[in-house]
Formats: C-alpha cells, sequence, structure tokens
C-alpha cells in the first residue's frame, strides 16, 4: 500500500474562519470523542497510527484540520516534538495547512525550531483583503498574507501556494501564477480544483463562483507544455517543474477515484486512522 501523506487533524472548536467552500462544513460526520487531552502527551495509541504510516514508507506529514490547525498551538507542538521524540524513524517532510490567520513569527519559529519544513497557504486571492474577505477571517485573527510568508522564509521553510480555484482568479493568464510566485518567493503551486458534494451553502456557492472550464483546460495545458515532469506522486499525479516552480495540479482533492494507493492516512482526534475525509467507513484501524 502507497500512502502519500499523513494528514494531521489537529482538534479544535468552532473554526474561526468562514471559508464559503470549507469541505468540513458540507460534511458532518460523527467520528466520536477525542482521546486526545490538553496539555497532555499523546496515548500510545495515536502514536501507534503514526508509526505505522511512518514504516508503510510515507515521509510526509501534512498538520491539517477541520477548524484552521493552528487554534490548537499546543497539540501541533506536542505532534512535533512527540514526531521526534518517540517515533523511532520519525517525518522530516513536515507541512502545516493554513490560511495564515492568527499565525505570527514566534508561532513559526517555535513549529520550525520542531521540525517543520514547509508551510502551504491555501490562497483564494493574490489580493490579501480580497482573500481574507472571501474566506470569512475574522478583524481579530486577520492577517497579511505577505507578512506571514515572510515570516516563513526567514526560517528558511518551503513555501507553497495552494490556489483555490474559483471565479477569483479567472482574470489571470497562466504564465500570471508563476510570475507571482516568483515575485514572491514562493517554491510550489497546487492549483486546487474545488470540491462540491450535494446541495448544501457550500456546494451552491462554488457553483456560484466555478472557475471557468476554459481556463482550467489552459492552465492544464500550460503546465505540460512549459513544464518538465519531475515525479509521479504515489496518488497518480504528476509534479512538473515550471519556470523553476515545483508545480501539482489536484482535480480530485477528496481522492474518490483510487483505491489502490492512499492520497491520505488521516489521522484524527479519536485516534484512529481514515483513508477518506467524509467517510467513517473508510476505517484502517
Amino acid at each position: 500500500m502507497k500512502i502519500q501523506s499523513l494528514s494531521i487533524v489537529v482538534p479544535a472548536k468552532k473554526c474561526w474562519n468562514h471559508c464559503p467552500f470549507c469541505v468540513s462544513r458540507m460534511h458532518c460526520e460523527n467520528y466520536g470523542e477525542s482521546i486526545i487531552g490538553e496539555d497532555q502527551d499523546l496515548p500510545g495509541a495515536y502514536l501507534d497510527r503514526m508509526r505505522f504510516v511512518r514504516d508503510e514508507g510515507c515521509n510526509a506529514m501534512i498538520i491539517t484540520g477541520d477548524t484552521e490547525p493552528q487554534q490548537n498551538m499546543s497539540f501541533i507542538r506536542q505532534v512535533l516534538y512527540s514526531n521526534r521524540l518517540y517515533l523511532q524513524n520519525p517525518f522530516y517532510n513536515i507541512s502545516l495547512q493554513t490560511t495564515g490567520s492568527n499565525l505570527n513569527e514566534s508561532d513559526i519559529a517555535g513549529m520550525a525550531d520542531l521540525g517543520l519544513t514547509t508551510i502551504s497557504f491555501s490562497i483564494s486571492s493574490f489580493d490579501p483583503d480580497e482573500n481574507a474577505e472571501i474566506i470569512g477571517m475574522p478583524e481579530k485573527a486577520k492577517r497579511d498574507l505577505y507578512d506571514v510568508h515572510s515570516w516563513a522564509k526567514r526560517q528558511n521553510m518551503v513555501t507553497r501556494a495552494s490556489i483555490n480555484l474559483t471565479d477569483a482568479f479567472s482574470k489571470y493568464e497562466p504564465a500570471d501564477y508563476f510570475d507571482w510566485a516568483q515575485m514572491n518567493g514562493f517554491n510550489q503551486i497546487t492549483f486546487r480544483k474545488i470540491y462540491a458534494d450535494g446541495d448544501n451553502a457550500q456546494s451552491r456557492w462554488i457553483s456560484e463562483h466555478t472557475f471557468p472550464k476554459e481556463r482550467y483546460d489552459a492552465i492544464r495545458d500550460y503546465v505540460i507544455s512549459k513544464g518538465v515532469p519531475i515525479l509521479r506522486l504515489p496518488f497518480g499525479h504528476i509534479k512538473y517543474s515550471v519556470h523553476g516552480i515545483s508545480t501539482v495540479i489536484d482535480d480530485n482533492c477528496m481522492s474518490k477515484d483510487n483505491i489502490d494507493d492512499l492520497k491520505y492516512a488521516i489521522l484524527r482526534p479519536n485516534g484512529h486512522l481514515y483513508s477518506q475525509w467524509d467517510d467513517p467507513g473508510s476505517l484502517i484501524f
């Protein structure tokens, strides 16, 4: 079994952002009670799941959540600390998936000291004010995307722009994304096709703000024609080098089609591993 990444779901209460395309608000499955107490060591069963994924040959850990993960910095520090201390073969490629809200330079430096290597910024507009407005970032948590990015670069982190393809990006030509990434010092770009499922507020918003198919096809064609294939990821996507930017087109962020390999092994606060974000029946163990 090939596993592309281990997704650590950070336990936290209601998210302070209100992203209109949020998958977590689209699906409200019950995964049971958290086994993780505040400011306590991670249970052995939880660490065993981390070891299992690592022993399957996976070396990529993603710190993410149904909320902004940095809402629980204590847990993030515990995961990073435990990875180094308790895993015989620790994860070395560790990223934080975030919009950057409420992060500060001290938080980023502390996570870097404990092994965080990458910050993947979920971006809904290149304009920081429009970006904050689209995702409903509250004033008290508001951060300028480019400030947070500069703090990450001071720690010599890899930075990824995970671009949420909605109509906010419809005005750009394919080359514009790479010019922007080079100008601002981003190392990687993931073009993320927004996922919709069912009749709910999130899917209706996505339908109203659909990224035009011809624009999506133009990005795909540009990446293929201008890029150099670097490797095929375990889940099947090809990573390209485009003008020196590591590039992936993610047209299946919910991992629905491939049943031979796992795009994610998802470790939830209940201490169990799953292979799907929206299906308790995808339990691994």
